[in-house]
């Protein structure tokens, strides 16, 4: 035992210097990172509203992530240079890379301005019901480098910002009253103007559909089996499904009531008589 004890001092120290040097950075290193995350939690988290006055929820997760960002950079350049790699020489040891690691970092680049340009934009919002490149869903979080949907399915769709930004989007809850459509055939032999007003009562009763903008009917279309009217109504976004299915309920049984007959799709057909010799 003695002897091990005695190898292992002859052995370590000569190079205890190194050894606790060594120590030191390791703690360092270690508190650096420990100071990072504490920054990324309570400064991100709990001073961003301090600082920046009437911040929404979108802006803020945008600039969340863009001080994370900053912070987590910082901390790697801190940890380099306490290991004893200096920034400057490592860029330039990288230079003949540098070329290709701009093309790799082009797309994030894109996608990290693209996200700063949704910030200042607002046309988007946390929370929005949107549809882009065919694919609808709430939005449910908007990050520096990419925006992600909540679809009516529960599914999560990352969308990159720059996309996000290049495509047209529709957004379905960006104001405060949406307008709905519902179709209606009535017979050729309806009188129209009793169908309009028919439905436009039952409409009238129906406590959430707004009066100004006033609901429309419009003859639309002469179609094989009937006359179409296109019934528009307004009500607020966030009911806008449950009054379009309402509205056509009420639709239904008022024309029922009114003896106007919704048709189904019917072909007549003639049978021409054999002549008779």
């Amino acid at each position: 035992m003695k002897g091990v004890l005695g190898f292992l001092n002859r052995l370590l120290l000569p190079h205890a210097d190194k050894f606790l040097l060594l120590a030191i950075k390791l703690a360092e290193i270690v508190v650096i990172i420990l100071i990072a995350v504490l920054l990324k939690k309570h400064f991100g988290f709990r001073y961003i509203k301090k600082i920046v006055r009437n911040l929404d929820e979108d802006t803020e997760a945008i600039l969340r992530s863009a001080v994370a960002y900053i912070i987590w950079l910082t901390a790697i350049v801190i940890v380099l240079n306490i290991m004893g790699i200096k920034i400057e020489s490592l860029i330039t040891s990288l230079g003949l890379m540098s070329v290709a690691i701009g093309f790799a970092a082009q797309a994030t680049i894109s996608n990290f301005i693209s996200g700063l340009m949704i910030m200042f934009d607002r046309s988007v919002r946390i929370g929005d019901v949107i549809e882009v490149n065919g694919n609808i869903g709430a939005i449910h979080s908007i990050g520096i480098l990419s925006t992600r949907l909540k679809t009516f399915d529960n599914l999560l769709i990352r969308v990159p910002n720059r996309e996000l930004l290049d495509s047209d989007v529709k957004n379905y809850t960006f104001f405060n009253i949406r307008r709905f459509e519902i179709l209606v055939g009535v017979s050729y032999s309806t009188d129209l103007k009793k169908a309009r007003e028919v439905i436009l009562k039952a409409l009238s009763e129906i406590e959430d559909i707004l009066d100004d903008p006033a609901p429309i009917v419009w003859v639309t279309e002469f179609a094989d089996s009937s006359i179409n009217l296109s019934v528009k109504a307004w009500c607020s976004r966030e009911k806008v499904f449950d009054v379009r299915d309402i509205a056509a309920q009420r639709i239904k049984e008022a024309l029922d009531e009114a003896g106007i007959e919704i048709p189904f799709p019917q072909v007549v057909v003639h049978m021409a008589e054999e002549e008779q010799k």
